[in-house]
């Protein structure tokens, strides 16, 4: 029995509780295809409830005259006296209440669209009346009764296939996926289900058995009719969709052959209404001459949807209305388009079903259709339309090149790139083979095949092609030509691709020249490559050049092209991108709420561009602090892209890193590596494991491992970041200089601190050549090796480097950017080491203060800094300024971050320390284990700040003179500070003096609580 439309039925006929009429005139519609178990769900309801409908009456509804002669025939049944009655009196007689015995009537098959089935039903309220039909806009009538039946659920069809077997109970599980891939491989369709059941049971041959004949034998199970069944008619599941499909009007019927070709979910209607505009004979882009493939599919297609040689939409409204009559199709609504969906036994049939005389025109229009979905600018149709190019690529040999190259435009602008890019080498080779009087459609496809290079991170390919595109342009068409110019722009962006930015800057400069010279300063084309040259700037760590660059390109587009033209819009984007590297976020995030409004109004709220501006705010958001803002807009976007660009879109994936990288700020970590992981996955599959983007998600998992405490496993994923990186982009690249960075500050963590101070000096003097000594890139370098230095006991040298990050910092950041502010915190904390906390003092207050004025008072960063701040102050011994700082930090980093976010667990541990210092253990007793408890959850046992908990909370112990306790805990944290650091990190050192002290007192002491030793370390 299918579960929920039985119950739905028995709800709707019956009411809440079995025996209970909520009302005799209960009206219940039933639609779907034919095969579907429409009649047998009725005749299963009609048996199980006899007591509640002692008069039961099942009418044959495929016209009007087996209507009224099943009426009749029925009704005189009842009694002597009602032996003469005609339909009229036999209407007339179900609509009164004579008598007191509840009545079903069952009008089955309905299926006639043009029948008028209201005359030929009962007045009144003295019948429950059920219909079952393949019309589903019957359901139009009575939406709130109606039941569109589908296919069954796999379980319940894996049972009805095992039902009934003489072992039903005692099924291996071998079996059970047996018949689970029939059930796949029909559908789940009720009828062919039933069939395959009726068969097994009739050969006595096991479900193994039937898979291998459903896949040889096929056509031939699925025509062979049920029999000796007592409740079912002997059909065949091809008989039923026969049915249907002969009762279709010639053009639908001809409509239902051509979307047989593609795949038989998300079909959308706008690609007809797209082929329909051009009448079904232009395609975007024609580089190939026209085969016969091409007029063979243009006459199909202009025979199924024009009438008299004129397109019309509400003639493909009238034959989707004709499908849909007999439940052939679903209506599905699309993002812009509704889209068609068809079963897939019923989809497979229609194929097979087409004469072979007429396959190759069928074949050549679907092809046809699909090709002219490829058009420059976005239509609701795109996003629907590579599923589809992919099921068809099988049938492209022989196909016209125009519509291999339709194609792979299709894959390329939904982001399938490993598959345009296969198609794209076949339209390349076919044309080198050919003689080119011109070369221009060999250039124009080799610039095609780099763009797709490019895509799929094949950088060095796509620079080669590139390069002979260029080649072949200046050859044909002269250097001057404006073809020739944007393949040299082409080629200045995969340079900066490369971060060749020397190249990259050297042929933008050449090509804003020539377009200055030949268009005109003010000319779109012309404010291109200022745009670019501001770019590479940026990328250069050439920020106020940068500016002062975009800027300009601002303000011509606006000029020559009006404040909401697409191109202005974009430069005022790339302003704000600046600002925010340059800090000023401020002033970057109300840019960024106009370019939002402008793409909201001008493009709508679910275009591709709507949701890059939507994502540059709440990165905005995350960089001011305001993270929950933040996540709740990438989510929403990730929501919206997956819908516009599905699932497996480059973008939609940038958008899952984004968010993945708000939940790591956020501190939820766990959730942040669970996102990673599936960031990695899909780049691994989509792009391939050796694309720089690919790289760079293993790079994001490896830090969130890193900040989880898990320093083992974050090392392998940055040492197997660095060995990609050095294959695919050079030794010299900025990423694998950045990602040697990665590997050494891990070794530092790592307490191998030989190991990193070897690489990071290595990392400056390469950054220092490749990015220069001003580079953003490079000053962080310098502050990492500071940072080794000062672990290392070096401090002098440490404060000297931090010294130079925080000149630097000033000279090309300005002195209020947040990477200025943390040069001076660092420096801060090396005079903490050094023991000169006034000093540290001072400092720590300057750059709070800062943080406050320049990111606010509930900034992470800001909270951070006040943390530090009690920290300094602790190891003054102001106690009770550390205790009320430390705090005030803990209840902003509970509202703002959570109780969960490492800031917030480190100013709780950082009270607890105050209190320790103070004598008041029991108060740092409490804290401490419920920091302990939620750090091991957050962070993991290996975690650093862990570790210092647990080194703390054994001091605690101590004190209260539970000396067992102390000893328990020491006894989990040294294996686990031996393993990740090794007995030279401080840690280790710390934990050997407290079992030092421990080893002097008793475990059943009596004494007073021993003397705290105050100042001890934690993070």
């Amino acid at each position: 029995m299918r579960k929920v439309p039985y119950e739905f039925v028995k709800k709707t006929l019956l009411g809440n509780r079995d025996g209970e009429i909520v009302g005799k005139s209960s009206k219940l519609i039933v639609t779907g295809v034919g095969g579907c178990g429409k009649t047998q769900l009725m005749l299963n309801f009609m048996k199980e409830h006899k007591l509640e409908f002692p008069v039961q009456i099942f009418i044959d509804g495929s016209s009007e005259y087996r209507i009224r002669a099943d009426v009749v025939q029925s009704v005189r049944s009842l009694g002597i006296e009602h032996s003469k009655k005609e339909f009229e009196d036999c209407l007339l007689f179900l609509s009164s209440q004579a008598d007191n015995r509840a009545r079903l009537l069952v009008y089955d098959n309905v299926d006639d669209p043009d029948l008028d089935l209201s005359p030929l039903l009962p007045r009144g309220d003295s019948c429950a009346i059920a219909i079952t039909s393949r019309n589903d806009l019957l359901g139009v009538l009575l939406p709130e009764a109606h039941l569109q039946l589908d296919i069954m659920a796999p379980e319940e069809a894996v049972e009805l296939l095992l039902h009934g077997r003489s072992n039903a109970h005692n099924f291996a599980d071998q079996d059970r996926i047996d018949a689970a891939a029939i059930a796949e491989a029909l559908g789940c369709l009720p009828i062919a289900l039933q069939q395959a059941r009726a068969y097994m049971r009739q050969t006595k041959c096991s479900a193994h058995a039937y898979l291998e004949r459903l896949s040889t034998s096929r056509t031939k199970l699925l025509r062979r009719p049920i029999k000796q069944q007592l409740d079912a008619r002997a059909i065949s599941t091809y008989t039923a969709f026969e049915t249907s499909f002969s009762r279709l009007p010639e053009e639908t019927q001809k409509l239902f052959r051509l979307l047989s070709y593609f795949h038989w979910s998300g079909f959308p209607l706008e690609l007809v209404a797209i082929g329909g505009k051009y009448q079904f004979s232009e395609y975007e882009e024609t580089d190939f001459p026209h085969g016969d493939d091409f007029y063979l599919g243009k006459t199909l297609l202009q025979d199924i949807f024009l009438r008299n040689g004129e397109w019309d939409v509400t003639d493909l409204d009238m034959m989707t209305i004709s499908l849909q009559n007999y439940s052939l199709v679903s209506m599905l609504s699309g993002v812009g388009t509704l889209l068609l969906q068809t079963h897939p036994l019923l989809h497979e049939w229609v194929r097979t079903c087409i004469p072979e005389s007429e396959a190759d025109s069928y074949r050549s229009a679907a092809i046809l259709l699909l090709a002219f979905g490829a058009r420059d600018d976005r239509t609701p149709a795109t996003q629907y339309l590579a599923s589809h190019v992919t099921h068809m690529i099988p049938l492209l040999k022989n196909s016209s090149m125009n519509n291999v190259a339709a194609f792979t435009s299709i894959l390329y602008e939904n982001g399938v790139y490993q598959s345009a890019v296969e198609l794209q080498e076949t339209v390349v080779e076919e044309l080198r083979r050919r003689p080119d009087t011109t070369g221009q459609i060999l250039s124009n496809s080799l610039g095609h095949l780099a763009a797709i290079y490019r895509k799929l991170g094949r950088l060095n390919e796509a620079e080669t092609l590139q390069q002979e595109v260029l080649r072949l342009k200046k050859e044909i068409l002269g250097e001057r030509h404006l073809d020739t110019i944007t393949a040299l722009s082409n080629l200045g962006s995969i340079h900066y691709d490369l971060m060749w930015l020397k190249e990259a800057e050297a042929s933008q400069k050449e090509v804003l020249k020539l377009r200055k010279e030949i268009l005109g300063e003010q000319h779109p084309d012309t404010i291109e490559p200022l745009n670019n040259l501001a770019l590479i700037h940026r990328d250069s760590g050439r920020l106020s050049e940068a500016e002062a660059l975009q800027n300009e390109v601002l303000r011509l587009s606006t000029k020559v092209l009006g404040k909401r033209h697409p191109h202005a819009i974009t430069a005022s984007s790339n302003l704000a991108l600046i600002y925010r590297d340059l800090g000023r976020l401020n002033e970057a995030e109300p840019i960024f709420k106009e370019v939002l409004k402008l793409r909201k109004e001008i493009l709508g709220e679910k275009h591709p561009l709507t949701l890059t501006a939507s994502t540059n705010l709440a990165l905005t958001y995350c960089d001011l602090g305001s993270l929950s803002e933040a996540e709740e807009m990438l989510t929403e976007e990730l929501k919206l892209s997956k819908e516009i660009l599905g699932e497996r879109h480059p973008e939609t994936i940038t958008t899952l890193n984004n968010l993945a990288h708000t939940y790591h700020v956020s501190g939820k970590l766990h959730e942040a590596g669970i996102l990673q992981e599936e960031v990695l996955k899909l780049r691994k599959e989509i792009l391939g494991e050796r694309h720089p983007s690919t790289i760079t998600a293993l790079n994001n998992l490896a830090s969130t491992y890193e900040d989880l405490g898990n320093l083992k496993e974050a090392e392998a994923l940055f040492q197997e970041t660095l060995k990609l990186r050095k294959e695919v982009q050079g030794e010299r690249h900025p990423h694998t200089i950045l990602a040697v960075e990665h590997l050494a500050n891990i070794y530092w963590k790592l307490w191998r601190l030989s190991e990193a101070e070897t690489l990071l000096e290595e990392v400056l003097r390469l950054s220092k050549e490749v990015l220069g000594e001003r580079h953003p890139d490079t000053i962080n370098t310098l502050t990492s090796l500071a940072i080794t230095y000062r672990y290392l006991g070096r401090l002098d040298e440490a404060e000297e480097l931090i010294q130079q990050t925080v000149k630097l910092n000033k000279e090309t950041l300005g002195e209020h950017h947040p990477g200025t502010i943390a040069s001076y915190h660092e420096l801060a904390t090396v005079y903490r080491e050094s023991g000169r906390l006034k000093d540290a003092k001072e400092l720590q207050e300057q750059v709070l203060n800062d943080r406050i004025k320049f990111q606010g008072k509930t900034h992470p960063f800001t909270i951070v800094a006040s943390s530090d701040l009690a920290a300094v102050l602790r190891l003054l011994g102001m106690l009770p300024e550390a205790e009320t700082l430390a705090a005030e930090v803990l209840r902003l980093g509970s509202e703002i971050l959570g109780g969960q976010h490492p800031t917030t667990l480190l100013a709780s541990y950082r009270l607890a320390a105050v209190h320790h210092d103070q004598g008041r253990f029991n108060e740092a007793e409490t804290r401490l284990r419920d920091v302990l408890d939620s750090m091991q959850k957050t962070l993991g046992s290996k975690h650093y700040d862990t570790t210092a908990t647990m080194l703390l909370l054994s001091k605690v112990y101590r004190s209260l003179n539970r000396i067992d306790a102390a000893r328990e805990l020491l006894g989990i944290a040294q294996p686990i500070i031996f393993e990740t650091w090794g007995d030279a990190h401080p840690q280790y050192t710390e934990l050997q003096e407290i079992v030092s002290t421990l080893q002097n007192l008793s475990s059943a002491s009596n004494t007073r609580p021993s003397s705290h030793v105050q100042n001890t370390s934690y993070p």
